[in-house]
This record gives structure tokens, C-alpha cells and sequence, in this order.
């Protein structure tokens, strides 16, 4: 059971296994080395040299009151973070060493991140921030990383510069104020395996004789690897659709929903499968 805003039911899910966060996806970053006062916030600083300054993001501390929702950010849809304070998300600037700032939300992969655990990270209760899109060897399975006074994107690793913690924003650090009702909803978790670049989906909500979107994604770039896909379903009627426009199937990959794997036979043909189910 979580608590969502009234109005909204949108939850967030993160860590692995996965668990379930607020309406908003409202959660608070930090950076692993100094991840009791220090996290990934709305505060930029402008530096660089006098031909290539830009806008650049460090480890920032974190604030009280008012101040609390620059570190305030939520799940924007698309597996975007976006912030709290003015809804902006986070970039990856393509073209001034991959580094980190906010910028206008929009649709590409340059903007697309999620958290993954493997290495030390079960051990130290943290997790990677992996970065989506596709830019061939230079953002090709890459994490965030601390380095040269800021963040910018590079090659996953198993150095702790490269880990964050995350947690639920509450009402210590967040002026927000809602109201809440409790229900029960169902995280969506993705399952990679060979070539997912080209798996995508989208579940679709049965309302009366029609059917609405409610959630997609697609076009991964891990191998092998298992991650929350940001949608959880509240109790309903459901079809998924998996798809793949290259007619070759999902290859052994699959979604995962209330411990069922949908789409695992989806293998080595075919354009589309759809499974309908109920949660």
C-alpha cells in the first residue's frame, strides 16, 4: 500500500528489488560519497574556459523549508528526471563532454535515465544512474560520474564516484503539502537480453470499450540487465503490446508484472505480441 496524491495516481518505483514511491515521484539524490548531506540538486554553477563555458552540476547540500524543493525531483514521463522547482530535467549536454545540467524537457535520449544495482552497490545500499539513448561508442552503456569539479556522463564502472542513493522526499525536506488516499498499485519491470535497442512497448488501460495509454517505453541500450520501467499500475483491466519493428522479436527479453513474465516468448519473429491481464 502507498500513499498518492488525491487526483493523481501516479506512483514511482526505484532500488532493486523494487519498491514504491510517492504521487508525485517525488525523491531526493544523493551522492553516495557524501550521501548524507550532499546530492544531485536544481543548483547549477557556470564554468568551463573562456571559449566552452556552460552551465555544469556538483554535489550540492541539501536545504530545509523553502529552499527544499531544489532537491526535491520526480519522475517525469519517458524516464525523465525532472525537478521540482521549476520542472526542468536533466540533459546531458551532447556537445560539451557529455556534462550534466537542466534543460527544457523533451524526448530525447540524451534525457532518459535509470537506476540500475549491480557490482558493490547491494552491498553499500546504492545504486548506478544509467543514462538511455544511443550515440554509438561515446554514451554506449554509460553512467553518471563525478569527475574534473562536475558530473558528466561516462563508461559504467564499479568506482563509488559513479553511486547515488535515493530516497522517498518527506515532509522534513519538502514544503509540499497534499492530500493523500491509499491504494494499491503494480510496479512494471523491464527485462533486457539480446539487442534491446530495438524492444519497445506500451500498456493500454481498458475504460468501458476503449482503450487508453498509460504507459511505454523502449529502446534500451543494457543487455541482460533488469530495471523499473517508472510505471505502476493501479487495479484495472490491461493489454500490453510488444513491440518490435524489425520483425525480430524480443530475443528472450520480457516485462514483468505481479512476479509474470509477459512476453517471453516473443523470441526470434514477429512485429507485435499483445497480452491482456488484470491487476
Amino acid at each position: 500500500m502507498v500513499e498518492i496524491q488525491h487526483g493523481s495516481n501516479e506512483t514511482w518505483q526505484y532500488g532493486k528489488p523494487n519498491r514504491i514511491g510517492p504521487g508525485r515521484r517525488r525523491f531526493v539524490l544523493a551522492y553516495y560519497p557524501t550521501w548524507r548531506s550532499q546530492g544531485l540538486t536544481r543548483h547549477s554553477f557556470y564554468g568551463g574556459n573562456r571559449r566552452r563555458n556552460h552551465w555544469m552540476l556538483r554535489p550540492t547540500n541539501f536545504a530545509r523549508g523553502y529552499n527544499a524543493k531544489a532537491q526535491d525531483l520526480y519522475w517525469a514521463p519517458g524516464n525523465r528526471i525532472a525537478s521540482d522547482w521549476d520542472n526542468y530535467c536533466l540533459d546531458a549536454n551532447t556537445g560539451i563532454k557529455n556534462d550534466l545540467y537542466w534543460h527544457r524537457c523533451h524526448n530525447g535520449g540524451n534525457q532518459k535515465f535509470w537506476f540500475e544495482t549491480w557490482g558493490a552497490d547491494s552491498s553499500k545500499g546504492a545504486s548506478h544512474l544509467h543514462i538511455g539513448g544511443n550515440m554509438g561508442r561515446r554514451r554506449r552503456y554509460s553512467c553518471v560520474d563525478w569527475g574534473g569539479g562536475r558530473w558528466y556522463t561516462h563508461g559504467c564502472h564499479n568506482g563509488d564516484n559513479q553511486r547515488f542513493k535515493h530516497w522517498g522526499a518527506t515532509t522534513t525536506t519538502s514544503t509540499s503539502t497534499t492530500t493523500t488516499t491509499t491504494t494499491k498499485v503494480t510496479p512494471v519491470i523491464m527485462k533486457t537480453w539480446m539487442l534491446p535497442e530495438k524492444m519497445e512497448w506500451k500498456i493500454m488501460r481498458h475504460t468501458g470499450k476503449k482503450l487508453k495509454q498509460v504507459c511505454k517505453g523502449g529502446k534500451y541500450s543494457s543487455w541482460y540487465q533488469e530495471f523499473g520501467t517508472g510505471c505502476s499500475l493501479p487495479p484495472g483491466t490491461y493489454t500490453l503490446y510488444c513491440l518490435d519493428k524489425k520483425n525480430y522479436g524480443w530475443s528472450g527479453g520480457y516485462i514483468k508484472i505481479k512476479g509474470k513474465k509477459m512476453c517471453s516468448d516473443f523470441l526470434w519473429s514477429g512485429k507485435e505480441k499483445k497480452v491482456t491481464f488484470r491487476v
